[in-house]
């Protein structure tokens, strides 16, 4: 990832407004930290964030990963289809709205006929009411964008039935 730097001064400029909106919210990210203490085990617990934002997608996992979880992302229901055919994961954290294609609960279905019981998180900033409901209704738990550490994080320790953080 580039350097934040004013090429004015011999800096390095940025690439795209992509990458300095992206190092915005990784500052916001560890700004939030702010009074939590992280257990210094590492915590094995594995997490598949499915979203097609890829700024969604990296600043999710690195909340996740500050608060000690094992995250893997990919960008559409597909590709998470295809990654836990051949790996199990503890939560699903899935976006409603996945551009072409699926939806989170065509996604969410699918995933629960491969694991019945499979632990999942629902986020969206805008999506029908009824098909959230409908994966409420099936087990999954329901965050809305944007969200923050603490939020979701909550919500992470109590799909899994854990704390992580004290």
């Amino acid at each position: 990832m580039p350097r934040l730097a004013d090429p004015a001064h011999g800096g390095e400029a940025p690439r795209s407004g992509r990458t300095v909106f992206h190092r915005l919210l990784m500052i916001e990210l560890f700004l939030s930290l702010k009074g939590f203490v992280v257990k210094s085990y590492t915590n094995q617990t594995r997490i598949l964030v499915v979203d097609d934002n890829e700024i969604v997608r990296e600043v999710t996992k690195g909340m996740l990963s500050l608060l000690g979880y094992n995250v893997t992302t990919v960008p559409s229901g597909k590709a998470a289809l295809e990654y836990l055919k051949m790996s199990s994961v503890d939560l699903v954290i899935l976006d409603m709205v996945l551009g072409k294609g699926m939806d989170g609960l065509d996604v969410y279905l699918r995933i629960l006929e491969l694991y019945e019981n499979q632990k999942t998180i629902i986020i969206s900033g805008s999506s029908d009411p009824e098909r959230v409901k409908q994966a409420r209704l099936l087990g999954a738990k329901y965050v809305e964008k944007p969200f923050d550490i603490k939020t979701i994080g909550a919500v992470v320790r109590e799909q899994l039935g854990g704390s992580l953080l004290q």
